[in-house]
């Protein structure tokens, strides 16, 4: 079956126009991660016994907390936009400059993100965080995603940051566990771009950019989705030494599930196999590192 007869799902980035404010999908998961954020860091800190008897923020400092990052992605973002992308056009039309709503989510909002975490955290957290923006536009961006085939595995470490990050804004540290969270999305992030990859095989081979497909080919490609999906889900079941039973379940049952679509896609080698790989690998992590939270605070 031709890859390219496949219908990529036609989704209409405006979830919602109200005059001239157009709020978009990716605005509302940003908003959603947020809130969800939120509440379970108020969660957290209202639970002492989880920090040794002291929880390391107030409800209050936790609630400034995700002000400021909220502040930082929206201000910070804009600023940056309108500073490094066209600041010709908002010279000469200043009352732009204020509508968060027509773009901005750049780089430099992340910057300013960085330094906020800084303030309000510690300066671990922060270089974490910086870190993995560095290494998402400088190492993988600029250098792997055009120079190996192996990019997205090298490069793939920028997006496997953020637990690292979390985990030393709550604690000032890094824990074990910590670092096998990190591993959960290094190794997950292969076969979920991968399964996309396929996909675009060929718009890659025109922009000449050397992902698995265009340079071994679909089968080996296929192949080495499931062998990662292997590593992943072994990773996966190291946090049971801490999370016990909740997150037993879910990791076993999500993982097998990952292995499963995984095999079909080696074996059918056809488009569709490969759509559903890539959508069900979102759904996993999103589903996996809720139920490692809850696994944390419930105890069975």
């Amino acid at each position: 079956m031709d890859l390219l007869v496949i219908p990529y799902p036609l989704i209409d980035p405006v979830a919602l126009a109200i005059g001239p404010v157009s709020i978009r999908w990716y605005g509302l998961a940003y908003m959603a991660g947020i809130l969800l954020g939120w509440l379970y860091a108020r969660r957290l800190v209202s639970r002492p016994d989880l920090w040794g008897g002291k929880s390391p923020l107030t409800i209050s400092q936790a609630d400034d907390f995700l002000l400021w990052i909220t502040l930082g992605i929206v201000v910070g973002g804009r600023v940056g936009f309108v500073l490094f992308y066209e600041p010709s056009y908002f010279w000469a039309n200043p009352i732009e400059i204020p509508a968060v709503w027509n773009g901005g989510m750049s780089f430099h909002g992340g910057l300013l993100g960085v330094a906020l975490v800084a303030l309000t955290t510690n300066l671990l957290a922060a270089a974490l965080a910086l870190a993995g923006g560095l290494v998402y536009v400088f190492v993988y961006t600029m250098w792997l995603k055009r120079s190996t085939a192996q990019n997205i595995v090298i490069g793939g470490a920028a997006g496997a940051f953020p637990p690292l990050v979390g985990w030393a804004a709550a604690t000032g540290s890094l824990s074990p566990l910590a670092w096998v969270l990190f591993a959960i999305v290094f190794f997950w992030t292969p076969p979920h771009f991968w399964a996309l990859a396929l996909l675009l095989s060929k718009q890659y081979s025109v922009a000449k950019i050397p992902m698995l497909p265009v340079v071994v080919g679909e089968r080996r490609t296929r192949r080495s989705i499931l062998f990662y999906t292997v590593l992943l889900f072994a990773i996966s079941l190291v946090p049971l030494v801490w999370l016990g039973p909740i997150y037993a379940v879910a990791a076993i049952a999500l993982g097998g599930a990952f292995l499963a679509l995984a095999g079909r896609a080696t074996r059918r080698r056809d488009g569709a196999s490969a759509v559903v790989l890539f959508h069900y690998s979102l759904a996993y992590l999103a589903l996996l590192f809720p139920a490692a939270a809850l696994a944390s605070v419930v105890r069975l």
